[in-house]
């Protein structure tokens, strides 16, 4: 049996996959997670098993971090910084420089870890691959000219069309956030590959599933709606509602972590996608009708610096390694919904925040 430790593993996508490795009955589980007040409260959450080794303390301290690594072989590395706040030295000393700090430790007392996961973002492909009718490839550097409320992108007056990203495609983080995981995936195959450990990288799509954090503005539209809904207040949503997103359900993405552990390749890229989009429209149809609310979004027309139009990833990486994914996006959003009307909401602060983000420019408005 391997010991497994997932950093952040009292989180979301972590506690999912936790309870995927430990009931496949071939791992034992240890978390190291700070318990951040952005996610948690300040105890261990009541869903995390009591056969699970629980370890208070921070990624970036060499302690925490050196006591958490002993007599392990596999790490799932899913703690990050992931808000949108403007603390750009944080970003990358969480989620680069904890990166470095793994490697720095294996090195230094000689652990014999088999394999380290790397958790990073589609978001790295920042707008991706557009082409024209003839097959001719644009990558768009950025949204600038959203202020047109130009949302797609054009060659001349062509309205280009959107390619799902796959994992050889080039790269251009349109954030911090993005740029923080691309540096991370980069440093990890590196050091992997100097002393001797399997690296592999997990890009996630847009994840979603219940136990995903209702304090964190990084949690996403899903959450963002369903506080505009219990308020009964119109959808404050960006652009024309016509993104597309993969949501893709938790129970899915941590079958696949698990498939690429078990039949993986050393230092390969692995996009974790269901590759089934769903607009914001079609998103808020769900949530209304669950709410039993009409659908209305606000007039007032926004716009997120450093978004990206589309966020769909391929996944034919994963499904030839067996990866089938079996979770209907639609149900899952809708079991979503349910555990978020039992939680205690903090409305105060959900405002709180929504303001704060248009101060700082990271919401914009027309």
């Amino acid at each position: 049996m391997k010991n497994v430790l997932i950093t952040g593993g009292a989180g979301f996508i972590g506690s999912h996959l936790a309870d995927n490795l430990f009931e496949s009955g071939q791992y034992k589980i240890t978390i190291l997670d700070n318990l951040s007040e952005k996610t948690h409260t300040s105890s261990w959450p009541g869903y995390l098993k009591s056969e699970y080794k629980l370890i208070k303390g921070d990624v970036t301290n060499h302690e925490d971090l050196k006591n958490a690594l002993e007599s392990i072989d596999i790490v799932f590395h899913l703690a990050a910084e992931l808000d949108l706040n403007p603390d750009y030295q944080r970003f990358m000393n969480v989620n680069v420089g904890s990166t470095a700090l793994i490697f720095e430790i294996i090195k230094k007392y000689n652990l014999k870890i088999e394999k380290v996961l790397i958790a990073s973002t589609q978001f790295v492909y920042g707008n991706g691959l557009w082409t024209n009718k003839n097959g001719d490839k644009f990558f768009p550097e950025d949204r600038s000219y959203s202020s047109k409320m130009l949302w797609d992108f054009y060659n001349n007056e062509e309205k280009l069309i959107y390619n799902s990203c796959k994992e050889n495609q080039d790269v251009n983080p349109p954030n911090h956030y993005a740029l923080s995981k691309y540096f991370q995936e980069k440093l990890a195959l590196n050091l992997g590959k100097l002393n001797e450990v399997d690296v592999r990288v997990l890009r996630f799509s847009i994840i979603h599933g219940k136990r995903q954090s209702i304090k964190n503005t990084y949690s996403g539209s899903l959450r963002t709606l369903c506080y505009f809904a219990k308020m009964n207040k119109p959808f404050s949503t960006f652009e024309d509602n016509n993104s597309l997103r993969d949501y893709t359900p938790v129970y899915d993405a941590v079958q696949a972590c698990r498939i690429i552990l078990e039949k993986g390749s050393p230092y390969e890229i692995y996009n974790i996608s269901n590759n089934k989009p769903l607009s914001v429209t079609e998103l808020a149809q769900i949530i209304s009708e669950e709410f039993g609310i009409d659908t209305q979004f606000s007039s007032k027309v926004e716009w997120r610096h450093g978004d990206i139009r589309h966020a769909i990833s391929e996944n034919k990486k994963i499904l030839d390694l067996g990866f089938l994914p079996i979770h209907d996006e639609k149900s899952v959003v809708k079991e979503y919904i349910k555990w978020f009307k039992d939680q205690d909401l903090d409305f105060e602060r959900f405002n709180k925040t929504q303001n704060i983000m248009r101060k700082n420019g990271q919401i914009r408005s027309f």
